[in-house]
């Protein structure tokens, strides 16, 4: 988390006396919290480390983050339909929910077959980075990546924290996902929720009367 983020997830909390109690009081506590932090850094024994220089961010020695050649997280922003007259609205939905991803797609059962349709698509993919799949609810396996999603190349932090303080199942799958090494994945499988095989993915679309 960047030292302002770590400041606001303190008061958001309600943790009166804090800044205090560590003697960061005065006009500008917030100041002597960063500057406690940074000088915290120099000392070989810190609790902290640097992740990332631009904007800077910190974390604790002891905190696992995922691997970026180990593990990449997609997120789908899911639409019955997609139409030019959607598109944007539908589209900036899943740059808004999905972007905090290393991949963000948005994903529709029926998208209209329509030039102006496929180069608004490829013009927002271009400038924003979020993918769109046709997913085929007949044929679930001849679903198509209409625009590739760019990757990120990792997490954005400061998206991640502030969904795990507002949702605490997200707090928990991204934790489980931390845990989970990739030679062992059999060991975690009670932790998500089933991969379903062609037929079951069918099942599940008929049961749930979704598509066509």
């Amino acid at each position: 988390m960047k030292l302002f983020d770590i400041w606001q997830e303190i008061k958001a909390n309600n943790f009166f006396g804090f800044g205090e109690n560590l003697g960061f009081s005065g006009a500008t506590p917030e100041q002597s919290f960063y500057a406690a932090i940074y000088m915290n850094l120099k000392d070989e024994n810190s609790l902290f480390e640097v992740v990332d220089l631009k904007p800077k961010t910190i974390k604790l020695k002891s905190q696992v983050l995922t691997k970026n050649d180990e593990k990449i997280i997609f997120s789908p922003e899911i639409k019955k339909e997609l139409k030019l007259y959607n598109l944007k609205e539908y589209y900036f939905q899943a740059v808004s929910n999905s972007s905090w991803a290393h991949e963000g797609y948005l994903v529709a059962i029926d998208i209209e077959n329509d030039d102006e349709l496929l180069e608004a698509i490829m013009r927002l993919n271009t400038s924003f980075g979020i993918g769109v799949i046709s997913l085929n609810s007949c044929e679930p396996a001849q679903s198509k990546i209409i625009a590739q999603a760019k990757n990120n190349g990792k997490l954005d932090m400061v998206a991640t924290n502030e969904l795990c303080v507002k949702n605490r199942d997200f707090k928990e799958f991204l934790s489980n996902i931390c845990e989970c090494k990739p030679e062992k994945m059999s060991a975690y499988k009670a932790w998500f929720d089933k991969i379903l095989d062609d037929e079951e993915i069918k099942e599940y679309i008929k049961e749930k009367k979704i598509g066509k």
